[in-house]
């Protein structure tokens, strides 16, 4: 099922979030958009979800 539109918290709540489980940032990728009062929250969560695919893709090269 895909979810449609995520309402950010700030940014230093996201910040925690991640720190404490980073791979809650996959829960952020299953939205087909962000929003926030703040834009620096969904400009973060945007370089998170970027961070993590290149994880992602350098782990799956490395198998090769």
């Amino acid at each position: 099922m895909t979810k449609i539109i995520k309402y950010l918290r700030s940014v230093e709540e996201i910040k925690k979030e991640l720190d404490e489980n980073p791979n809650n940032i996959r829960y952020y990728m299953g939205y087909m958009g962000l929003n926030s009062e703040d834009p620096n929250s969904i400009d973060f969560v945007q370089q998170k979800i970027e961070e993590y695919k290149n994880k992602q893709n350098e782990g799956k090269e490395n198998t090769n």
